[in-house]
Protein backbone atom coordinates (compact mmCIF):
# COMPACT_ATOMS: atom_id res chain seq x y z
CA UNK A 1 0.00 0.00 0.00
CA UNK A 2 1.29 3.54 -0.91
CA UNK A 3 1.03 6.92 1.03
CA UNK A 4 2.33 10.37 1.06
CA UNK A 5 4.96 9.16 3.48
CA UNK A 6 6.25 6.93 0.66
CA UNK A 7 6.07 10.09 -1.94
CA UNK A 8 7.97 12.25 0.39
CA UNK A 9 10.98 9.21 0.95
CA UNK A 10 10.86 9.19 -2.87
CA UNK A 11 12.48 12.13 -2.70
CA UNK A 12 15.78 10.46 -2.10
CA UNK A 13 15.65 9.02 -5.66
CA UNK A 14 17.18 12.15 -7.38
CA UNK A 15 20.10 13.44 -9.94
CA UNK A 16 22.57 13.68 -7.08
CA UNK A 17 22.42 9.65 -5.93
CA UNK A 18 22.66 8.63 -9.60
CA UNK A 19 19.88 7.79 -12.60
CA UNK A 20 16.45 6.74 -11.64
CA UNK A 21 14.73 3.83 -13.32
CA UNK A 22 10.92 4.00 -12.73
CA UNK A 23 8.97 1.36 -13.45
CA UNK A 24 4.68 1.27 -13.77
CA UNK A 25 3.45 -2.41 -14.48
CA UNK A 26 0.12 -3.61 -15.27
CA UNK A 27 0.37 -7.27 -13.71
CA UNK A 28 -4.04 -7.27 -13.72
CA UNK A 29 -4.74 -10.98 -14.02
CA UNK A 30 -8.01 -9.92 -15.28
CA UNK A 31 -5.88 -9.01 -18.93
CA UNK A 32 -5.43 -11.81 -20.54
CA UNK A 33 -2.48 -10.27 -21.93
CA UNK A 34 -0.83 -10.50 -18.45
CA UNK A 35 -1.85 -14.21 -18.28
CA UNK A 36 0.92 -16.54 -18.33
CA UNK A 37 3.36 -13.73 -16.95
CA UNK A 38 2.69 -11.68 -20.17
CA UNK A 39 3.37 -8.62 -18.05
CA UNK A 40 7.16 -9.86 -18.06
CA UNK A 41 7.09 -9.45 -21.79
CA UNK A 42 5.83 -5.95 -21.38
CA UNK A 43 8.21 -5.07 -19.19
CA UNK A 44 11.23 -6.57 -21.75
CA UNK A 45 9.68 -4.48 -24.65
CA UNK A 46 9.58 -1.82 -22.69
CA UNK A 47 13.16 -1.79 -21.30
CA UNK A 48 14.41 -2.42 -24.90
CA UNK A 49 13.14 0.80 -26.07
CA UNK A 50 15.37 2.86 -23.75
CA UNK A 51 18.54 3.45 -26.14
CA UNK A 52 19.76 6.45 -25.60
CA UNK A 53 22.43 7.76 -23.40
CA UNK A 54 24.51 10.31 -22.84
CA UNK A 55 27.60 8.46 -21.50
CA UNK A 56 28.71 4.88 -21.45
CA UNK A 57 28.65 5.08 -17.59
CA UNK A 58 25.14 6.01 -17.74
CA UNK A 59 24.30 3.30 -20.07
CA UNK A 60 25.78 0.25 -17.61
CA UNK A 61 24.12 2.30 -14.30
CA UNK A 62 20.67 1.97 -17.03
CA UNK A 63 21.65 -1.84 -17.75
CA UNK A 64 22.67 -2.81 -14.05
CA UNK A 65 19.19 -0.82 -12.51
CA UNK A 66 17.20 -3.38 -15.26
CA UNK A 67 18.50 -6.17 -14.53
CA UNK A 68 17.41 -5.55 -10.94
CA UNK A 69 13.99 -4.77 -11.87
CA UNK A 70 14.31 -7.98 -14.34
CA UNK A 71 15.56 -10.56 -11.25
CA UNK A 72 12.66 -8.91 -8.81
CA UNK A 73 9.78 -9.02 -11.51
CA UNK A 74 11.07 -12.72 -12.42
CA UNK A 75 9.93 -13.94 -9.04
CA UNK A 76 6.83 -12.12 -8.62
CA UNK A 77 3.72 -13.38 -8.29
CA UNK A 78 0.76 -11.23 -9.09
CA UNK A 79 -1.77 -10.11 -6.63
CA UNK A 80 -2.61 -6.84 -7.07
CA UNK A 81 -3.92 -4.93 -9.98
CA UNK A 82 -0.42 -2.88 -10.50
CA UNK A 83 3.25 -2.82 -9.58
CA UNK A 84 5.37 -0.08 -8.89
CA UNK A 85 9.59 -0.30 -9.01
CA UNK A 86 12.02 2.42 -8.52
CA UNK A 87 15.56 1.48 -9.18
CA UNK A 88 19.29 2.31 -9.27
CA UNK A 89 22.69 0.63 -10.20
CA UNK A 90 23.73 1.29 -6.25
CA UNK A 91 21.44 -1.72 -5.65
CA UNK A 92 18.33 0.11 -4.54
CA UNK A 93 14.71 -0.95 -5.07
CA UNK A 94 11.51 0.51 -3.88
CA UNK A 95 8.65 -1.75 -4.48
CA UNK A 96 4.84 -1.32 -3.77
CA UNK A 97 1.35 -3.19 -5.38
CA UNK A 98 -1.87 -1.39 -6.45
CA UNK A 99 -4.93 -2.40 -6.33
CA UNK A 100 -5.86 -0.28 -9.19
CA UNK A 101 -5.65 0.42 -12.97
CA UNK A 102 -2.57 0.93 -13.60
CA UNK A 103 -0.65 1.65 -17.40
CA UNK A 104 2.87 0.27 -17.61
CA UNK A 105 5.48 2.75 -17.90
CA UNK A 106 9.01 3.15 -18.15
CA UNK A 107 11.40 5.66 -17.71
CA UNK A 108 14.55 6.15 -16.73
CA UNK A 109 15.95 10.22 -15.76
CA UNK A 110 17.22 12.38 -13.02
CA UNK A 111 14.32 12.04 -10.58
CA UNK A 112 11.76 9.57 -9.93
CA UNK A 113 8.67 9.13 -12.03
CA UNK A 114 6.06 9.91 -9.04
CA UNK A 115 3.10 11.75 -10.88
CA UNK A 116 1.06 8.46 -11.40
CA UNK A 117 1.63 7.69 -7.62
CA UNK A 118 0.18 11.28 -6.60
CA UNK A 119 -2.68 10.61 -9.30
CA UNK A 120 -3.55 7.49 -7.58
CA UNK A 121 -3.72 8.88 -3.91
CA UNK A 122 -5.38 11.93 -5.12
CA UNK A 123 -7.89 10.01 -6.90
CA UNK A 124 -8.18 7.05 -4.47
CA UNK A 125 -8.38 8.78 -0.81
CA UNK A 126 -9.88 6.62 1.48
CA UNK A 127 -13.09 6.13 2.28
CA UNK A 128 -15.42 4.65 5.42
CA UNK A 129 -18.39 2.59 4.23
CA UNK A 130 -21.19 1.79 7.00
CA UNK A 131 -23.88 -1.33 5.98
CA UNK A 132 -26.17 -1.15 7.70
CA UNK A 133 -29.39 -2.44 8.93
CA UNK A 134 -31.53 -1.98 12.56
CA UNK A 135 -29.78 -4.65 13.91
CA UNK A 136 -26.17 -5.15 12.47
CA UNK A 137 -23.43 -3.37 10.90
CA UNK A 138 -20.20 -3.41 9.50
CA UNK A 139 -17.63 -0.71 8.96
CA UNK A 140 -15.29 -0.60 6.02
CA UNK A 141 -12.31 1.24 4.81
CA UNK A 142 -11.36 1.55 1.10
CA UNK A 143 -8.32 3.02 0.34
CA UNK A 144 -6.22 2.76 -3.23
CA UNK A 145 -8.93 -0.04 -4.60
CA UNK A 146 -8.54 -2.20 -1.18
CA UNK A 147 -11.23 -2.57 0.79
CA UNK A 148 -10.69 -3.80 4.41
CA UNK A 149 -13.31 -4.74 7.19
CA UNK A 150 -12.94 -2.49 10.46
CA UNK A 151 -15.50 -3.89 12.67
CA UNK A 152 -18.74 -5.35 12.62
CA UNK A 153 -21.54 -4.17 15.18
CA UNK A 154 -24.00 -6.21 16.38
CA UNK A 155 -27.24 -5.42 18.75
CA UNK A 156 -27.23 -6.35 22.29
CA UNK A 157 -29.76 -9.45 22.55
CA UNK A 158 -33.41 -8.18 22.90
CA UNK A 159 -36.62 -10.50 23.75
CA UNK A 160 -39.75 -10.15 21.98
CA UNK A 161 -42.82 -10.97 24.19
CA UNK A 162 -46.10 -11.03 22.55
CA UNK A 163 -49.52 -12.16 23.49
CA UNK A 164 -51.76 -14.15 21.66
CA UNK A 165 -55.02 -12.58 22.21
CA UNK A 166 -57.01 -10.23 24.16
CA UNK A 167 -57.01 -6.70 24.37
CA UNK A 168 -53.94 -6.13 26.74
CA UNK A 169 -52.20 -7.32 23.44
CA UNK A 170 -52.93 -4.45 21.55
CA UNK A 171 -52.89 -2.46 24.15
CA UNK A 172 -49.25 -3.86 24.64
CA UNK A 173 -48.12 -2.77 20.89
CA UNK A 174 -47.57 0.93 21.73
CA UNK A 175 -45.14 0.43 24.43
CA UNK A 176 -43.63 -2.77 22.58
CA UNK A 177 -42.69 -0.21 19.19
CA UNK A 178 -41.25 2.15 21.31
CA UNK A 179 -39.06 -0.64 22.91
CA UNK A 180 -37.98 -1.72 19.25
CA UNK A 181 -37.01 1.73 18.98
CA UNK A 182 -34.82 2.30 22.00
CA UNK A 183 -33.19 -0.90 20.26
CA UNK A 184 -32.34 0.65 17.29
CA UNK A 185 -31.66 4.19 18.83
CA UNK A 186 -29.15 2.08 21.07
CA UNK A 187 -27.90 -0.08 17.69
CA UNK A 188 -27.03 3.00 16.09
CA UNK A 189 -24.92 4.86 18.51
CA UNK A 190 -23.13 2.07 19.24
CA UNK A 191 -22.31 2.06 15.07
CA UNK A 192 -21.46 5.96 15.83
CA UNK A 193 -19.09 5.58 18.44
CA UNK A 194 -17.41 2.59 16.19
CA UNK A 195 -16.89 5.22 13.24
CA UNK A 196 -15.41 7.73 15.66
CA UNK A 197 -13.14 5.56 16.84
CA UNK A 198 -12.16 4.28 12.93
CA UNK A 199 -11.40 7.97 12.48
CA UNK A 200 -9.18 8.48 15.03
CA UNK A 201 -7.24 5.30 14.39
CA UNK A 202 -7.61 5.50 10.10
CA UNK A 203 -8.61 9.03 8.99
CA UNK A 204 -10.66 9.52 6.32
CA UNK A 205 -12.75 12.85 4.89
CA UNK A 206 -15.52 11.04 3.27
CA UNK A 207 -18.29 8.38 4.42
CA UNK A 208 -20.75 6.32 2.25
CA UNK A 209 -23.82 4.87 4.23
CA UNK A 210 -25.44 1.56 2.80
CA UNK A 211 -28.20 -0.48 3.17
CA UNK A 212 -31.94 0.27 3.39
CA UNK A 213 -33.36 3.30 2.75
CA UNK A 214 -34.51 3.48 5.96
CA UNK A 215 -31.20 2.18 8.19
CA UNK A 216 -29.47 5.31 6.01
CA UNK A 217 -31.61 7.38 6.79
CA UNK A 218 -31.74 6.62 10.33
CA UNK A 219 -28.39 6.58 10.71
CA UNK A 220 -27.62 9.65 8.91
CA UNK A 221 -29.71 11.44 11.69
CA UNK A 222 -27.70 9.55 14.48
CA UNK A 223 -24.59 10.88 12.79
CA UNK A 224 -22.77 14.22 14.82
CA UNK A 225 -22.77 17.07 12.47
CA UNK A 226 -18.92 16.67 11.91
CA UNK A 227 -19.31 12.93 10.59
CA UNK A 228 -22.82 14.18 8.96
CA UNK A 229 -21.12 16.78 6.85
CA UNK A 230 -18.63 14.03 5.27
CA UNK A 231 -21.09 11.55 4.18
CA UNK A 232 -20.91 12.42 0.47
CA UNK A 233 -23.49 9.48 -1.02
CA UNK A 234 -25.82 6.41 -0.22
CA UNK A 235 -26.88 2.90 -1.61
CA UNK A 236 -28.85 0.20 -1.73
CA UNK A 237 -26.84 -2.78 -0.36
CA UNK A 238 -28.19 -6.37 1.35
CA UNK A 239 -26.41 -6.78 4.79
CA UNK A 240 -25.08 -10.18 2.84
CA UNK A 241 -23.21 -7.87 0.19
CA UNK A 242 -19.31 -9.08 -0.54
CA UNK A 243 -16.52 -6.82 -0.17
CA UNK A 244 -16.38 -6.65 -4.05
CA UNK A 245 -19.73 -5.49 -3.92
CA UNK A 246 -18.66 -3.02 -1.52
CA UNK A 247 -16.06 -1.50 -3.36
CA UNK A 248 -17.90 -1.61 -6.53
CA UNK A 249 -20.39 0.82 -4.82
CA UNK A 250 -17.51 2.72 -3.39
CA UNK A 251 -15.60 3.32 -6.65
CA UNK A 252 -19.07 4.77 -8.37
CA UNK A 253 -19.97 6.74 -5.63
CA UNK A 254 -16.39 8.03 -4.89
CA UNK A 255 -16.25 9.37 -9.13
CA UNK A 256 -18.65 11.49 -8.44
CA UNK A 257 -17.83 12.72 -5.45
CA UNK A 258 -14.12 13.61 -6.79
CA UNK A 259 -15.66 15.11 -9.25
CA UNK A 260 -18.07 16.98 -7.68
CA UNK A 261 -15.43 18.50 -4.99
CA UNK A 262 -12.82 19.18 -7.69
CA UNK A 263 -14.97 21.48 -9.32
CA UNK A 264 -16.46 23.14 -6.51
CA UNK A 265 -12.56 23.53 -5.53
CA UNK A 266 -11.37 25.22 -9.15
CA UNK A 267 -14.09 27.69 -8.52
CA UNK A 268 -12.85 28.72 -5.37
CA UNK A 269 -9.28 29.03 -7.29
CA UNK A 270 -10.78 31.05 -9.93
CA UNK A 271 -12.89 33.45 -7.43
CA UNK A 272 -9.35 33.96 -5.04
CA UNK A 273 -6.77 34.32 -7.93
CA UNK A 274 -4.88 36.97 -7.45
CA UNK A 275 -5.38 37.44 -3.35
CA UNK A 276 -4.54 33.97 -1.60
CA UNK A 277 -4.22 31.66 -4.85
CA UNK A 278 -3.06 32.18 -8.68
CA UNK A 279 -3.87 30.10 -11.52
CA UNK A 280 -1.25 31.74 -14.24
CA UNK A 281 1.41 29.25 -14.26
CA UNK A 282 4.47 31.42 -14.26
CA UNK A 283 3.44 32.66 -11.16
CA UNK A 284 2.33 29.38 -9.14
CA UNK A 285 5.77 27.95 -10.47
CA UNK A 286 6.98 30.91 -8.72
CA UNK A 287 5.09 30.42 -5.53
CA UNK A 288 5.97 26.44 -5.38
CA UNK A 289 10.25 27.94 -5.83
CA UNK A 290 9.39 29.74 -2.81
CA UNK A 291 7.41 27.30 -0.54
CA UNK A 292 4.59 29.07 -0.67
CA UNK A 293 2.25 26.56 -2.08
CA UNK A 294 -0.62 25.26 0.32
CA UNK A 295 -2.05 23.08 -1.99
CA UNK A 296 -1.18 22.68 -6.12
CA UNK A 297 -3.45 21.45 -8.52
CA UNK A 298 -3.01 20.71 -11.94
CA UNK A 299 -5.36 19.79 -15.08
CA UNK A 300 -5.44 16.39 -16.59
CA UNK A 301 -4.45 16.63 -20.01
CA UNK A 302 -1.08 17.56 -22.19
CA UNK A 303 1.89 18.27 -20.70
CA UNK A 304 3.14 21.84 -19.77
CA UNK A 305 6.28 22.21 -21.42
CA UNK A 306 8.82 24.29 -18.99
CA UNK A 307 12.33 24.38 -17.80
CA UNK A 308 14.43 23.22 -14.61
CA UNK A 309 17.66 24.68 -12.98
CA UNK A 310 19.73 21.46 -12.88
CA UNK A 311 21.62 23.04 -9.61
CA UNK A 312 18.86 23.80 -7.38
CA UNK A 313 15.87 22.56 -8.98
CA UNK A 314 13.73 25.29 -9.41
CA UNK A 315 10.76 25.07 -12.26
CA UNK A 316 10.25 27.69 -14.57
CA UNK A 317 8.10 27.96 -17.85
CA UNK A 318 9.65 27.93 -20.99
CA UNK A 319 10.28 31.83 -21.09
CA UNK A 320 13.27 31.44 -18.82
CA UNK A 321 16.66 30.31 -20.15
CA UNK A 322 18.32 31.36 -16.89
CA UNK A 323 17.93 30.12 -13.08
CA UNK A 324 16.37 33.31 -11.32
CA UNK A 325 18.09 32.00 -8.35
CA UNK A 326 21.58 30.42 -9.20
CA UNK A 327 21.36 32.52 -12.47
CA UNK A 328 22.99 29.35 -14.14
CA UNK A 329 21.67 27.61 -17.43
CA UNK A 330 18.30 25.57 -17.00
CA UNK A 331 17.39 22.49 -18.89
CA UNK A 332 14.09 21.82 -20.76
CA UNK A 333 11.67 19.86 -19.36
CA UNK A 334 8.97 18.10 -20.98
CA UNK A 335 6.35 18.13 -18.32
CA UNK A 336 7.48 21.05 -16.11
CA UNK A 337 4.02 19.92 -13.58
CA UNK A 338 5.99 16.57 -12.19
CA UNK A 339 9.08 18.89 -11.26
CA UNK A 340 7.00 21.38 -9.68
CA UNK A 341 4.74 18.36 -7.80
CA UNK A 342 8.09 16.92 -6.58
CA UNK A 343 8.98 20.05 -5.15
CA UNK A 344 5.96 21.07 -3.48
CA UNK A 345 5.31 17.43 -1.92
CA UNK A 346 9.10 18.56 -0.51
CA UNK A 347 7.81 21.74 1.08
CA UNK A 348 5.07 19.97 2.69
CA UNK A 349 2.15 20.86 0.29
CA UNK A 350 -0.42 19.13 -1.16
CA UNK A 351 -1.20 18.08 -4.86
CA UNK A 352 -4.09 17.49 -6.82
CA UNK A 353 -5.12 16.35 -10.65
CA UNK A 354 -8.00 17.71 -11.43
CA UNK A 355 -10.08 16.09 -14.05
CA UNK A 356 -13.47 16.60 -15.83
CA UNK A 357 -15.54 19.74 -16.16
CA UNK A 358 -12.99 21.18 -13.36
CA UNK A 359 -10.17 20.56 -15.30
CA UNK A 360 -11.83 22.43 -18.67
CA UNK A 361 -12.09 25.12 -16.78
CA UNK A 362 -8.55 25.17 -15.01
CA UNK A 363 -6.78 24.41 -18.78
CA UNK A 364 -8.77 27.85 -19.80
CA UNK A 365 -6.49 29.32 -17.45
CA UNK A 366 -2.96 27.59 -18.26
CA UNK A 367 -3.49 24.22 -16.22
CA UNK A 368 -1.18 24.86 -13.49
CA UNK A 369 -2.67 26.59 -9.92
CA UNK A 370 -2.34 26.54 -6.05
CA UNK A 371 -3.67 27.98 -3.22
CA UNK A 372 -1.07 29.93 -1.35
CA UNK A 373 0.31 30.04 2.48
CA UNK A 374 1.07 33.84 2.05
Amino acid sequence: MVNKTDLANLRDYDENNGRVLSIYLDVDQSNVSNLNRGFELALSDQLRLLTSFEEESERRDFEASAALVSAFVSRYLPVERGLVLFAKSTGSLWVRELNVPTKTDVRWGRHAHIQPLIEALDEYQRYGVVLIDRSKAKIYTVLLGKVEKYAEVLSGNFVRHTKTAGRDHLYSQPGFQRKADEHVHLHMKRVVETLEDLVAALPFDRLILAGTAESTSEMCKQLPKWLKTRVVGTAPLSMSATESEVLAITETIEQKAERHFEFARIERLLDASGTRATADVSETLKAVNEKRVRELMYAEGGPIPGTRCRQCGAVFTVNDSLCAYCNVAVDPVENVVEAAADRALAAGASVEQIRGEAAGRLNAAGGLGAFLRY
